[in-house]
């Protein structure tokens, strides 16, 4: 699951709980949804359910993602002291056009 891809460990939780009551201990996913939640990445649809069947929109996996690479967890994401990211450089606008050659 991307949660161990980025990196991410239970060492890395800021939560200590995992209060969803229809997610089994023994569920497939079941420690990846626990740490993806305790790190902060990931909330329920209430105080007590996660629906881990549901399907989730585009605007969700984008605000999981952000708050994923948001915790700059082991150097993923090497970040200058403001906070931007040091390995992108800016191009050009008219780059976008440019065919690959």
């Amino acid at each position: 699951m991307a949660i161990y891809a980025l990196g991410f460990s239970e060492k890395d939780t800021v939560r200590t709980d995992f209060p969803y009551t229809d997610v089994a201990a023994n569920s497939a996913g079941f420690r990846q949804m626990q740490t993806a939640y305790q790190c902060g990445i990931i909330n329920g649809v209430s105080e007590t359910s996660f629906s881990p069947n549901a399907p989730f929109s585009r605007q969700e996996a984008a605000a999981m993602l952000i708050r994923a690479f948001s915790l700059r967890n082991s150097g993923l994401i090497p970040a200058d002291t403001a906070g931007g990211s040091t390995n992108f450089r800016t191009v050009p606008a008219s780059a976008a056009t440019q065919s690959a050659a």
